[in-house]
C-alpha cells in the first residue's frame, strides 16, 4: 500500500497521469488499478479522468511487484508519504483578515479554501465558525426566519457570500441593526461590487454586459439560459478587459445582480470560462487551459457603499500572490 498527499507539483494534474509519473508502472496498468477499485482520493472512489487538488490524499492498494523498485525510491522524492501519527504535520490554517472594523459591520478579506457556512456535509471550519468565536454577540444577528430553523440553517451576520475556492472582499453584519440595513442595501443594488478573474482564451470585445438567465437544472447545477428563454431568474453581469495574453484575458467583473454562481456561470456561456473552474468550464476548455490551479482565478477586488453611518466607502484587496504570479507568468 502507498499513501500520497498530493503538493503543487502533481495538483491539477488527472489521476491516471500522477500515479503513472508517482510510481513508473504504465498508464493503462494504472488506469486498470483505478477501475479496479485500487486506488482512493481522500477515502472515495476516484475516476480515471479525475484532476487533482492540493492536498488531496492518494491511497494505492496494489502488489509492490506492480511497482519498479528503484521509481518507488524515487517517489518518496517527489510526494512525502502521509504518516499517520502524532508527529503528522497539521494542514495551516486558513483564516479571514480584517480590513475594516465598525461598530455594526466589519469587511474582511476572505482566503480561497476557506467555506462561508456550513454545507451540511463538510466538517472543515467555516467563516461562520471563526466569526462566532472572535464575536460571540453576532450569533444573535440574522434572518429572524432561519433563526426559527435549526442551527446548521443559520448563517449569522452573513449579508452575502463568495465561493469556497474565490477569495477576496465581504461584509459582515455584527449587529441586527447592521444586518438589516446591508440586506436592503444589496437587494436595492447599492452596493458596487469588482472582482478580478483569469479566463481561458482571448475576449475579443474590450466589455460588454451578459444577461443570460440562470436556473437550476435537473441535476441540481446552475445553469445560463437562451436570452430569449421565459425561463430561469434575470442576471446581468458586466466585465471589460484589462489584458490579453496568449491563451488568456484578464478581466475586471461587475455583477449587476447577485446570483449564485453567477460570474462563473456568464462566462462560461461564452466559451471563456474562469481560469482553475472545474465545475462550469466545458471538457474542450479543461483540455485546451495549460494554467493548473488548485482554486478559481477570481478575487473580489473592490467594495463600494454608504454604510449605516452614511459614510462613503471604498475599500480594495490586491490579487492573492499565487494568482499575481501567474500573471507575472504568462505576461
Amino acid at each position: 500500500m502507498h499513501r500520497y498527499r498530493i503538493t503543487a507539483k502533481h495538483a491539477g494534474q488527472r489521476l491516471d497521469k500522477a500515479l503513472t509519473d508517482k510510481t513508473g508502472t504504465t498508464r493503462s496498468q494504472i488506469q486498470k488499478a483505478i477501475k479496479g477499485g485500487l486506488v482512493s482520493v481522500n477515502g472515495k472512489k476516484p475516476t480515471v479522468h479525475q484532476f487533482l487538488r492540493l492536498g488531496d490524499k492518494i491511497v494505492f492498494n496494489t502488489n509492490a511487484e506492480m511497482i519498479p523498485r528503484k521509481e518507488t525510491i524515487a517517489t518518496a522524492e517527489i510526494e512525502k508519504p502521509i504518516v499517520e501519527d502524532k508527529k503528522t504535520i497539521k494542514p495551516k490554517k486558513i483564516e479571514p483578515k480584517i480590513l475594516l472594523q465598525e461598530k455594526d459591520y466589519i469587511v474582511i478579506e476572505k482566503p480561497a479554501g476557506l467555506l462561508v457556512h456550513s454545507a451540511g456535509s463538510a466538517d472543515a471550519p467555516t467563516l461562520v465558525d471563526w466569526l462566532v468565536k472572535k464575536f460571540p454577540e453576532i450569533k444573535k444577528v440574522g434572518d429572524p426566519v432561519a433563526m426559527l430553523y435549526a442551527e446548521k440553517h443559520f448563517r449569522p451576520g452573513i449579508v452575502h457570500r463568495l465561493d469556497r475556492d474565490v477569495s477576496g472582499l465581504i461584509i459582515v453584519a455584527l449587529t441586527q441593526d447592521g444586518f438589516d440595513y446591508f440586506k436592503s442595501q444589496f437587494k436595492l443594488k447599492k452596493i458596487k461590487k469588482t472582482y478580478i478573474a483569469l479566463v481561458s482564451g482571448v475576449i475579443v470585445k474590450d466589455d460588454d454586459t451578459l444577461k443570460f438567465p440562470i436556473m437550476r437544472s435537473k441535476e441540481g447545477k446552475f445553469v445560463a439560459l437562451p436570452l430569449n428563454s421565459t425561463l430561469g431568474k434575470t442576471a446581468e453581469t458586466e466585465f471589460e478587459v484589462l489584458r490579453r495574453f496568449r491563451n488568456n484575458t484578464l478581466i475586471q467583473v461587475h455583477p449587476l445582480t447577485g446570483r449564485t454562481n453567477q460570474i462563473r456561470i456568464h462566462l462560461s456561456a461564452i466559451s471563456h470560462a474562469i481560469v482553475g473552474d472545474s465545475v462550469f468550464a466545458s471538457k474542450k476548455i479543461k483540455q485546451k487551459e495549460k494554467i493548473k490551479l488548485d482554486r478559481i482565478f477570481l478575487h473580489a477586488t473592490k467594495l463600494e457603499f454608504v454604510d449605516p453611518e452614511k459614510r462613503e466607502v471604498s475599500i480594495e484587496s490586491p490579487l492573492p500572490k499565487e494568482l499575481s504570479e501567474i500573471v507575472e507568468r504568462i505576461s
